[in-house]
């Protein structure tokens, strides 16, 4: 596998050159990408929560791929409100919480985030979770 420095280097660089051109999204897709190629220099990338970048994003070495911040936090200050889906999958997660990093920037009125659900289906669920009622899902 070669220098684990100099491949955590060059990992860090790819992934700082697509944050540069191309935003957080691309730089998700690429770990994504090369994990799922199998390249051996993202066997070990994990998905943490980033202080910085408020999100879960892929993390190596305890560094963020995407704003090259420390990833380290004191087991105190983490908070894990996960799903069962989310606890299930660290991809899953970092996406979730890039989606809900991307919701808060943009100030949407409930109407919108209404039409957002019934978009995603999820309008039923919400309503049941909302009234208190058990869903069958």
């Amino acid at each position: 596998m070669g220098n684990v420095k100099e491949n955590f280097q060059k990992v860090l660089e790819e992934c700082t050159a697509l944050y540069v051109a191309l935003g957080a999204t691309a730089v998700i897709g690429h770990v994504i990408a090369q994990q799922r190629a199998g390249n051996p220099m993202y066997d070990i990338v994990t998905y943490r929560h980033c202080p910085q970048c408020e999100a879960g994003q892929p993390n190596l070495m305890d560094t963020c791929l995407v704003c090259g911040s420390s990833t380290i936090v004191l087991e105190e200050e983490e908070k894990e409100t996960i799903s069962y889906m989310m606890a299930e999958s660290a991809e899953v997660k970092a996406r979730v919480e890039f989606i809900i990093k991307e919701i808060r920037t943009m100030n949407l009125d409930g109407e919108t985030v209404q039409h957002i659900l019934e978009e995603t289906g999820m309008d039923d669920q919400m309503r049941s979770q909302l009234s208190g009622e058990v869903n069958p899902y």
